[in-house]
Formats: C-alpha cells, sequence, structure tokens
C-alpha cells in the first residue's frame, strides 16, 4: 500500500483547486469510482428525491435501514451500501461519529452518561479549525472466527458550494483492534479510527461520511456508510498587537523573541481556544528591566506589575483597537509564568498554556478552581468535586491525536496539571472573543464612538495599600474611548469634583489583573476617567484612616512644540530620522512623554514609546506601516494634564516583508509516525502575509501546502529542509528554512 504523506490544502480554489488537489486528495464523485471505494452488492437505488438532497446520484445510493446504536440525530443523515451479506451472528456497522476540534460530548455504549453530559456533539464547530472525525466501529464476531484490524474512511464535500467534489479526510491512526462498541474507551485514541479534515474546509455546510472494513477469511467485510452534516460557527479572529520584551537586568541580556516565537507558541491557543487564527496586527519591541522574581505589592509582584501597567498604557495610547501581548525568552528569573488581565498579558515563548491562561484572562476568564488558584470562577461546573479544575470532557489534540482523558487533564485556567480546555471554557471564550477589543469606526462602531470617543479621557494607572495609601504612578490624557474591561468589584471607589465638591462622575473600582485579591498588601488599578470640563479634583475613598484622598487637578497643562523635520517631506521616507521637541510645565511639575505615529492622517496610532524623560528620539521608519498620510505625534504629560504636538504630514515607503520559522516545541528530530508542527510568517510593518499566500516546500516530499502554520505526518525518512515563502509585498518573494530529521521506523 503506498504511504500518504499528508500535505496542507491548497487555499486558493479559484486559481485550479483539482490541479492543486492531485496530490493531496482522491476524488470521490461516485460516478465510475473504484470497487475498493463503493463495495460490490448495491442493491434497491434509493429514490431521486432523496439523492438529489444530498447531491449525489441515484444510481449508486441505497436506503438505508435502521441498525441499533446506528442512529443520529435529526442534523445527521445515515445511508448504507450493503455489504457482502454476513452471517446472523457476525454484526460489523458504526456505532457513531465524533466531530471534535478540541473539546466534545459524546456518549458512546461503552461511556454511560454524567450528570454533566450534554447532547452528543454539542460543542460548536469553528469555522476554518482543524476539525478531527473519531469513529467508533462496533465489531461482533463468532469466538473463534479470526478477523484482522479494522481499517477507515472518511470522505466530505462543502453542500454549500456548487460543483464541490468529494474528498478523502486525513488519516491519523491508520486502524484498530476489532471489538464491540461497548468496550471502546474514548480515552484511547486507538480504540476508535482518527480522521482530519483540513481547518480550509472546516466552513459553510460539511457533509461527512463515514465507513469501516475488516478483513475476514480473506473477504473485505464493510460497515454500512454513516453520514452527518456539519454546520460551524464563525468566530472572528483574535486581534494581538504584539511586543517582544528585550530584557535587561543584573547582568541578564534577554534579546526580544521574533514574532515568529509568537506564532508558535500561539499554536496551542490555536488548539484550545474556539478560533481559527490570531491577527498580528503589529510587532514591536520593548524595553523591561524590572526583577521579576519580587512578590511584593500584591497581584503577580512588582516586576510584574510593571510590565502589566505599561503594557496597559499601550493598549489605551493605541485607542483600545486589540489585545496587547508580550513575550520574553527563557531564562530571566521569575516566580510566575505570566501575568495578565484588561486585555493585556504576559508570558514567555513555548509556554502556550500558560498564554492561553493569560490571554484568557485579558478577555475577562477567571482561573479554573484547584491546586490553591486564587480567585477562582465560582460558575466553573463540578465536574468531579467543587475543588477541581478537570475538564469534565474528552479532549483531542487535532495535530498529534492526542487524547486528553477528564481523569487526569484540568482546564488551562487554572493551576493543575496536564492542562487542556473544558467544554466550558471553550464555549465561554466563544463570547469573549466575539466582544474583544476592535477598532472604533464609523459604519461600525457609530454608537460606540457617540458614546466613548466625544470626550476627553485621563488614563491613569495607580496603586491603593491595604491601609488606604493612594500611589499614582502614570497617567496621560486624550480623546479616546472608556473602558469596558470587566474585573472583580472590590470596596474602593473614585469620584471627579468640580471646585464646589460636588460630584461630577463616580465609580467603583475593579481588579482587571487576575491574581489580585483583595487581601494583597496593594491592589493596582488602570482607569478611563472622563475628564469634565468642570473638573477640578480627583477624589479616592479607599478606607483611609484620614478620610478620602484628594488630588488637585492642575488648571493648565503643559506645553509642546516639535522641531521641523530634518527631511523633504515631499518624497517617501525610510530609514531612522530624528525627532526632538521641548516643554514646559509647572513649577514642581515633572513632564513625560509619549511618542505615537500614525499612517493614515490621525484616524489611528500607534504608540512608539511610553513615559520618555528625554525630548528626542529616533523613529525606525522601516519597522513602522508606510503610508501617504503619515505623521509623528508627541504627547507631554504631567500626570493629571497632558498636550499634543504634531508633525507635517509625510509618506513612508513599504517595507519588505521577512519570512521566518519557528518550531511548534520539537527538537528538531521526529519519528516517522510523529507529526511536524512549524509556525511561520512573512511580516512587514504593514501586516504578515495573507496566510493564503503561504507555501511550505520539502527538499524530500515537495510541497507541503499553505498557511502559516505546518502539520505534516508521515514524511519520508531522512533530512527534510522544510522551506517557508511568501510575497514580501513589494513585488518579489521571501523565504525561510528549517531543517528537520525524520527517523525511519524502529
Amino acid at each position: 500500500m503506498e504511504k500518504q504523506i499528508e500535505r496542507q490544502p491548497a487555499c486558493k480554489p479559484e486559481v485550479g483547486i483539482e490541479k492543486q488537489f492531485l496530490r493531496t486528495t482522491e476524488f470521490f464523485n461516485l460516478e465510475g469510482v473504484a470497487l475498493d471505494i463503493v463495495p460490490p452488492g448495491a442493491v434497491e437505488p434509493l429514490d431521486t428525491e432523496a439523492a438529489a438532497t444530498l447531491d449525489m446520484p441515484p444510481s449508486t445510493l441505497t436506503k438505508a435501514e435502521t441498525i441499533e446504536n446506528n442512529a443520529v440525530d435529526s442534523e445527521a443523515l445515515s445511508y448504507i451500501i450493503p455489504p457482502t451479506i454476513l452471517t446472523p451472528t457476525f454484526i460489523f456497522n458504526i456505532e457513531g461519529m465524533e466531530a471534535t476540534q478540541a473539546t466534545q460530548f459524546y456518549t458512546s455504549s461503552h461511556s454511560r452518561p454524567a450528570s454533566h453530559d450534554e447532547t452528543d456533539n454539542a460543542v460548536p464547530l469553528i469555522e476554518r479549525k482543524h476539525l478531527v472525525i473519531r469513529v467508533f466501529p462496533n465489531l461482533v464476531k463468532p469466538w473463534r472466527q479470526a478477523a484482522g484490524a479494522i481499517q477507515g474512511e472518511v470522505w466530505f464535500k462543502r453542500t454549500d458550494v456548487a460543483g464541490q467534489p468529494y474528498r478523502k479526510a486525513i488519516v491519523l491512526n491508520g486502524s484498530t483492534a476489532g471489538r464491540r462498541a461497548a468496550t471502546i474507551d474514548r480515552g484511547n485514541a486507538n480504540h476508535t479510527l482518527n480522521f482530519r479534515i483540513p481547518d480550509f474546509y472546516a466552513r459553510g455546510k460539511l457533509v461527512v461520511y463515514s465507513r469501516c472494513k475488516v478483513l475476514v477469511a480473506g473477504q473485505w467485510k464493510y460497515t454500512p456508510w454513516l453520514g452527518r452534516l456539519l454546520s460551524f460557527v464563525r468566530v472572528p479572529v483574535v486581534r494581538i498587537r504584539a511586543h517582544g520584551v528585550h530584557y535587561h537586568r543584573n547582568g541578564i541580556l534577554k534579546a526580544a523573541p521574533p514574532l515568529s516565537d509568537f506564532i508558535a507558541t500561539s499554536v496551542y491557543l490555536r488548539k484550545t481556544w474556539p478560533m481559527s487564527r490570531f491577527n498580528f496586527l503589529s510587532y514591536d519591541v520593548i524595553h523591561f528591566a524590572g526583577d521579576l522574581t519580587n512578590t511584593a505589592g500584591g497581584g503577580c509582584g512588582q516586576g510584574w506589575n510593571a510590565l502589566w501597567r505599561q503594557l496597559r498604557a499601550l493598549y489605551n495610547a493605541s485607542g483600545q483597537d486589540a489585545n496587547h501581548y508580550a513575550l520574553m525568552k527563557k531564562g530571566i528569573p521569575t516566580t510566575y509564568g505570566g501575568c495578565g488581565g484588561g486585555n493585556v498579558g504576559a508570558s514567555f515563548v513555548g509556554d502556550g498554556s500558560i498564554m492561553a491562561q493569560e490571554l484568557g484572562h485579558a478577555l475577562g476568564r477567571s482561573h479554573a478552581p484547584g491546586c490553591d488558584v486564587g480567585g477562582p470562577d465560582p460558575s466553573y461546573p463540578h465536574y468531579t468535586h467543587p475543588q477541581s479544575a478537570a475538564i469534565g470532557e474528552f479532549g483531542m489534540d487535532y495535530a498529534t491525536g492526542k487524547v486528553y482523558t477528564p481523569s487526569n487533564s484540568n482546564d488551562f485556567m487554572g493551576y493543575c496539571g496536564n492542562p487542556w480546555v473544558s467544554p466550558c471554557t471553550y464555549r465561554a471564550l466563544i463570547s469573549d472573543i466575539n466582544h474583544q477589543p476592535s477598532p472604533i469606526t464609523v459604519e461600525a462602531s457609530r454608537c460606540a464612538k457617540n458614546l466613548c470617543h466625544s470626550q476627553e479621557h485621563l488614563y491613569l494607572d495607580f496603586g491603593v495599600s491595604s491601609n488606604g495609601d493612594v500611589d499614582l504612578q502614570s497617567g496621560f490624557s486624550m480623546e479616546g474611548p472608556g473602558d469596558n474591561s470587566n474585573g472583580g468589584p472590590t470596596k474602593h471607589s473614585i469620584e471627579l469634583q468640580d471646585g464646589q465638591g460636588r460630584v461630577l462622575w463616580a465609580k467603583r473600582l475593579v481588579l482587571k489583573e487576575a491574581h489580585q485579591s483583595h487581601d494583597d498588601s496593594h491592589t493596582w488599578y488602570s482607569e478611563a476617567i472622563p475628564m469634565l470640563s468642570e473638573v477640578a479634583r480627583l477624589v479616592f475613598k479607599c478606607g483611609h484612616a484620614d478620610g478620602p484622598t484628594i488630588i488637585d487637578i492642575p488648571k493648565k497643562a503643559p506645553t509642546v512644540n516639535i522641531e521641523a523635520l530634518k527631511f523633504d517631506i515631499s518624497e517617501a521616507q525610510s530609514g531612522t530620522v530624528p525627532l526632538k521637541w521641548t516643554t514646559q510645565c509647572g513649577k514642581d511639575e515633572q513632564v513625560t512623554s509619549i511618542v505615537r505615529y500614525t499612517n493614515d492622517g490621525g484616524e489611528t496610532w500607534r504608540p512608539l514609546v511610553m513615559a520618555l524623560g528625554e525630548t528626542e528620539y529616533k523613529v525606525n521608519l522601516d519597522q513602522l506601516p508606510s503610508g501617504k498620510n503619515c505623521k509623528l505625534q508627541v504627547m507631554a504629560s504631567t500626570l493629571l494634564r497632558t498636550t499634543m504636538a504634531e508633525t507635517e504630514m509625510f509618506a513612508v515607503s513599504r517595507t519588505p516583508a521577512q519570512a521566518m520559522i519557528s518550531p511548534v516545541p520539537q527538537d528538531g528530530q521526529t519519528q516517522q509516525s510523529e507529526v511536524v508542527e512549524l509556525a511561520g510568517c512573512a511580516y512587514s510593518p504593514d501586516g504578515c502575509a495573507d496566510e493564503d499566500d503561504c507555501r511550505w516546500n520539502s527538499s524530500l516530499d515537495g510541497d507541503l501546502g499553505c498557511g502559516e502554520y505546518l502539520i505534516a505526518n508521515n514524511l519520508t525518512p531522512g533530512e527534510h529542509v522544510i522551506s517557508f515563502s511568501a510575497p514580501d509585498g513589494v513585488g518579489g518573494s521571501t523565504h525561510a528554512e528549517y531543517t528537520v530529521q525524520v527517523l525511519g521506523q524502529g
């Protein structure tokens, strides 16, 4: 039997999908099909009307007969092409099919329903996410009758797109020993036949058929065909502004990780989150020197809290248009693996489950209970007992075929081991992703703009000690959105008052950073405070023995003036340009500056540097998105008052994309039967190349398909130079290479 090499699907059917798939799949149109696909003995042609519903030729279909344990729900369709006539003591059929992308409900005859179980396949299927079909064969035979291993096949096609051929799903585990369905253990991947349908086809309406065969006394015996009609839920891509952390402290120097490390680390989230991919809107380097081992100060400790506040400032200064996430290289001394909340988070390269948790915190998810976790989610289901983070249902890694069992796997939102995802977290994240930060546009969010962007806000970071002392950290004001981040309410509140002490606005403070507790020595806050015209003072009511803390707001803002740019603004620019400015402020006040950049005339702004004490900054235009309507802006702030100045408009040239590859955690060697997973990206400041334009190739096996994420099974033994290529955005192409040594069997 010829070995099947898995290749990614072609991504642009409009340029000749049939030609692109000749090396990837077989076609299945049920006309003139080979006998090893449809077994002989087909009788009783299905009526024409029913066949037309399936878009399958009526001459090749037969009427279905009810078989015990082979029923499907109202969304499924079951059809039988009878196998060779079997003896009355020989039963061979399919108990059912489980369609899973990470976690799924399914009750087999072996696994009796639990109190938390729901209808089979009740977890929604996500559009453009890899799909695994687990087939549960049922073989009953006389005990002395020998039978070979059970093999199977899964075929699929979209029914909502005209002219689509049937395609064969990718085999994950080849064969399984024959057994009664009642003895199948869902926790054992090799008790079922497992197939993957590539993400490119997981959309619209998908009809899926499965069939099994077993060799008995030299003859192939076939099960009836079992069919299901699947539909998919569209979930937005997760929007990320990525920050590589350049760390330098006490002789420890760690350069910022590249964007490909973000893509590789986030593969775990592709597998466990209800989404297809990330949209990395931008990448830049931030500098940080905090002590991540210092646990004082509440929350994640002083070091992590400082990094969190830096990310929150970047989030606010960019107009809250996306989540902000930072990665650091390993080797930095730390007490915790990450920190997150309030639409920002940070962790280390390669720690996918920690990134999943911290980004979950960023979107408002609380901890799963158990293992001494702080602030557990009270609504988390009691799958086993109240203090357990057990996932409650079987999960599966769609790339490796590994099964995660409820008995020894825990939700990644907790602290317990062997992390995967529960149906509870998975379905909750669908709502969280749908409400993630997104651009404010007149067309899509006119109401939000009227409510949030019509006034100036003070974005203030501060801490409150357990005895009520208030510590102002940083702040700036600008026109921008209010803060809709979720969090746990506290006993503290903040007010705006006018000169006569009348309350203009008030808000109860909430803990946005998920690792904080009301019992911490300090709690930290990042608030958007509307700067009303009559405001005279901030009043913090935090339980201090001397009463509220009152801070007067200066009547005057600092002044700032930018020196003229030292280049010809009529020509498109590239490279590094110096930006200089001067500031003035009142006595005893200190000015810090924020530098921002726009390439669309000021519709959107991207912060380049925060809390800068100097009055000059070198701007690297090669690291910024191109455009004809570009400007630089300096925001000068005295914490509670801010003034802005802008340069003249100028043009910036497009920087060519650069390809890069990072391995999804593996050591560069793989057994032939194992999966090779690589992450690639062709990045320029104008964004990553479209996934459909990214191609993978092996020096031994040729074309491997498209996308930022490569899954390849059963590559030819030997040394593979895997190349990743994509358009560079300026008329050329870019490529990167990675070497993998594939070992043969044994």
